[in-house]
């Protein structure tokens, strides 16, 4: 099963850690004011203390430099998961109606917690932004509200930068 790694920090301090990678690795500056960047490992061979591991259960596309990353988490019960995951692969069935989409992934956190993240790529993030008012987004839609009641659910908007690009 492929693994994907992420690590939270600041811009200096991941930037510094990706020249250290020997597994090629994305730095993600994120959209709201106040968020850690992220560095993305997809590859889930990177070296790192205290990362975030994810089994990719399911993967369309792929992640392209210069693209906006929304990465949501879901945090569900045990008696959820199963339906979780076939809601899931109904949306993963529609992934060609989804103009400007680049990448979708469906991962779960490694961990006793059960945590799923949906992370997608595309163009721009007006793309995302339009596909959430469709009745395509309905499975998600009922997820967002059900972890949102019971055990969490947040979302989070990013781009991909260049490292080594200052107007970043």
């Amino acid at each position: 099963m492929a693994t994907i790694q992420t690590v939270f920090g600041s811009r200096a301090f991941l930037t510094q850690l990706q020249t250290k990678q020997a597994a090629p690795t994305l730095l993600l500056k994120p959209e709201s004011h106040g968020l850690d960047y992220m560095l993305l490992d997809s590859t889930g061979r990177g070296q790192f203390t205290l990362p975030f591991k994810y089994n990719v259960l399911a993967t369309r596309g792929e992640l392209q430099k210069k693209n906006y990353v929304h990465m949501m988490y879901f945090n569900l019960a045990a008696d959820q998961e199963a339906i979780f995951v076939a809601q899931m692969k109904t949306f993963f069935d529609a992934y060609e109606q989804f103009p400007h989409i680049t990448g979708l992934t469906l991962m779960r956190l490694d961990a006793k917690q059960i945590q799923f993240v949906l992370m997608s790529s595309w163009v721009s993030g007006s793309d995302f932004f339009a596909l959430k008012s469709t009745p395509a987004f309905a499975p998600l839609n009922k997820f967002m509200n059900r972890a949102a009641d019971q055990l969490g659910f947040h979302e989070n908007g990013y781009r991909v930068i260049d490292p080594d690009d200052d107007q970043n």
